[in-house]
């Protein structure tokens, strides 16, 4: 059965992922297009990422648009979110598509959906889709047709998703205090665009790994400080003021400063938000997922804007976002929203933001992250996956219902189940344990003040969960 979980629906290649299975989605996404825009002429934007095999999949399911005349636009190479995302709005299409498992291993691949804000499909609508496949998979039988290929049309995203970011950032502040930057695309979909945006720009920049690896380097698509090594080095060989880093489908980002040290996104993103509030003077309400930082929390509060908790997933906060009862979303996988921009999660934007800020404060990464910590009170994340074997789901599920006063020395003040179970202590840190959406995997989180605390607070957290 195909299930969407919190970024689209993945599986291993030849093994879940399949062209059939790939075939029911998008006959299943056209028929609902077509039901929702009858008499219309409907078209959408069909993207994929630099995995294995993408390409081949991205254009049999143009093929299959086609067949039920859906024009589709399709670009001349693996393309970032962000991009696809703009195309969509830009042209007034109906929807889009993008081949791709994100962060998963090579051996991986999948689909996530936008609609016609080019935004992440919501709940209800992913539900619906998953109802539609269940409807005609008993019946449906591909037969090779000849498509109408007139309708796809190859189309660039790049130059005008690029032209789009010159008005989103402060180019004259950059370029007045330029901080020495290096980049680095993971082999994925936004090569050749932050990198580009800055060279187009006069921006000096330095990249690396900015070629096309099905492979990624032997490591996975991923922003973590394991993945970013070869960054770190590059930061402190070139004496550079700040790293970049763009996942694989380019909707998250990560940072290092200028010793090469990895800023967890649950720093990241808060730095960012206090920038916004207080220098472009954004307002709003701000959703955040179960699992970011209490700094959210703080910052919003100090402003005196309200917080919205999600689930965590896209999905949730992309309809907020939709819907303008959000300004700002943020998700502690590196991810964040944030209007007007668009209504999609953009890792490339989150990079040059990061510059502007540097450019504005004229100080280090390290400085401002010390003064942020002086004005809202130090955070530190941890985080541990583990395998979702059957004796650990068995766990979970006992895990979930259970009640605790105490965790260690730490008095229990509030439970929450709305996404597996957290716990927050009466310090005001917290540990979550939840099962991931798109892999098999059970995550464990936990934030305190020190990251020595955050550390113990995992083995406690841990400990509970397996004497379950």
């Amino acid at each position: 059965m195909i299930k969407f979980g919190t970024g689209g629906w993945r599986g291993i290649m030849g093994k879940e992922f399949t062209f059939n299975a790939l075939r029911l989605i998008v006959q299943a996404f056209a028929n609902i297009l077509k039901r929702n825009y009858k008499g219309e002429k409907v078209t959408i934007a069909l993207d994929y990422d630099s995995r294995f095999f993408s390409n081949h999949y991205a254009y049999e399911a143009a093929r299959l648009f086609t067949r039920n005349d859906i024009e589709v636009f399709f670009p001349s190479r693996d393309t970032p979110i962000p991009a696809l995302s703009y195309k969509i709005v830009k042209n007034n299409l109906k929807g889009g598509m993008i081949i791709t498992a994100s962060n998963n291993p090579p051996l991986y691949n999948g689909v996530k959906l936008l609609s016609e804000n080019g935004a992440s499909l919501d709940e209800n609508s992913l539900r619906e889709i998953e109802v539609e496949i269940e409807r005609i998979k008993e019946n449906f039988s591909f037969v090779h047709k000849y498509p109408k290929e007139s309708l796809i049309q190859h189309k660039d995203f790049e130059e005008a998703y690029l032209n789009y970011l010159n008005g989103e950032i402060n180019l004259e502040l950059i370029k007045t205090h330029t901080p020495k930057i290096v980049v680095d695309p993971l082999y994925g979909s936004s090569r050749e665009y932050i990198d580009k945006f800055f060279i187009n720009n006069d921006i000096f920049v330095e990249t690396i790994h900015n070629f096309r690896d099905p492979y990624f380097g032997g490591s996975l698509p991923i922003i973590n400080s394991n993945n970013l090594r070869e960054l770190a080095v590059k930061v402190r060989e070139t004496k550079s003021d700040v790293g970049i880093a763009i996942d694989l489908d380019g909707d998250r980002f990560g940072i290092l400063d200028e010793k090469g040290r990895y800023i967890h996104p649950n720093i990241v993103i808060p730095l960012i938000l206090d920038y916004l509030i207080k220098q472009r003077n954004v307002r709003g309400k701000i959703a955040k997922s179960i699992a970011s930082s209490t700094l959210i929390d703080r910052i919003a509060r100090k402003q005196g804007l309200e917080v919205i908790e999600t689930p965590v997933g896209a999905k949730y906060i992309s309809h907020l976002i939709v819907s303008g009862k959000v300004s700002f979303g943020v998700e502690q996988s590196a991810g964040f929203w944030f209007k007007p921009h668009l209504n999609e999660k953009d890792g490339i934007f989150g990079g040059l933001i990061i510059t502007e800020i540097l450019a504005f404060y004229k100080k280090p990464l390290s400085a401002l992250i010390k003064e942020l910590f002086k004005e809202y009170g130090k955070r530190a994340s941890v985080e541990r996956n583990y395998p979702m074997s059957k004796r650990n789901l068995d766990k979970y599920e006992r895990f979930c219902h259970i009640n605790k006063e105490s965790i260690a020395d730490r008095k229990v003040v509030m439970i929450k189940r709305e996404d597996g179970i957290k716990f927050i202590f009466e310090d005001g840190s917290w540990a979550l344990v939840r099962k991931s959406g798109n892999e098999p995997v059970i995550r464990f989180y936990t934030e305190a003040e020190s990251k020595r605390e955050a550390l113990y607070l995992m083995r406690s957290i841990t400990k509970e969960f397996y004497n379950e």
